[in-house]
């Protein structure tokens, strides 16, 4: 019975730090930001949408920890005809 936990516990924690994952690299960095393709575009409300972006590759992984959120940036144009980057935080769903 322990050495059955022991065995759970050590694959868990393989899995868990990654080592066991057999799939590409974490698709994000936190320390720059990437693009991604934009796959659709759900309209939820008249000022709400869900949007789905691609990975790089199909077996990639997000990366992202349950709870946390990402940023995404974008260039805009105003009202004026300016461009200028926006920036908003968004949870994952």
């Amino acid at each position: 019975m322990v050495a059955a936990f022991v065995v759970v516990l050590t694959l868990w924690l393989l899995y868990s730090k990654g080592f066991l994952y057999s799939g590409d690299a974490v698709a994000l960095d936190a320390s720059k930001f990437q693009s991604f393709k934009l796959v659709d575009k759900i309209s939820v409300s008249h000022n709400s949408f869900i949007f789905r972006f691609a990975l790089h590759s199909p077996t990639q992984r997000l990366g992202l920890p349950i709870g946390q959120h990402i940023y995404i940036r974008s260039a805009v144009v105003n009202a004026d005809g300016k461009s200028e980057m926006v920036q908003h935080a968004y949870t994952p769903v």
